[in-house]
């Protein structure tokens, strides 16, 4: 694994995420498979299991192979608005903003859903959730909460 916890393999960088849920009936899946294509990238059905009914979850567990470090990292970021989410997960990466009111490129965008954060290999929540922010750390890394981007100071 290199740094960023993705796998050098002999033909480019791969990770492996799951996806589960209405995957099927709700086109999901094929929407994950065509953005991974799109993108430049390739993919194996590592495992599939389909619910027996319709109130039934599927599953699917993808491996997902890029040219590089940076493409197989524009793969994930675009597909996890999907729910797919990393087999080996890997702590956050914290990037400053480099003005204010805006973000720093590659931000997360917030839902309106409870969020957390993995720092130093433990999950801690994210305050103050809405829709649309980003995500502030506090400078002892003690507590997280969500930013408008109005809000955001140059160094946060």
């Amino acid at each position: 694994m290199n740094s960023q916890g993705m796998q050098s393999g002999t033909s480019g960088f791969v990770e492996e995420v799951e996806i589960s849920g209405h995957i099927i009936d709700s086109l999901i899946l094929p929407k994950v498979l065509d953005e991974i294509a799109a993108l430049g990238g390739r993919h194996d059905i590592l495992q599939i299991q389909v619910g027996h009914n319709r109130k039934d979850p599927s599953f699917a567990r993808l491996k997902i192979e890029a040219d590089s470090a940076d493409r197989l990292e524009q793969i994930l970021k675009s597909i996890v608005r999907h729910g797919a989410v990393p087999v080996h997960v890997r702590d956050c990466e914290l990037v400053a903003a480099d003005m204010d009111g805006a973000f720093p490129e590659g931000f997360y965008c917030t839902t309106n859903e409870d969020t957390e954060i993995r720092r130093n290999g433990h999950w801690q929540p994210v305050r103050r959730q809405k829709m649309d922010a980003g995500i502030k750390v506090a400078a002892d890394h003690q507590s997280a909460e969500c930013v408008l981007m109005a809000d955001v100071q140059a160094g946060d």
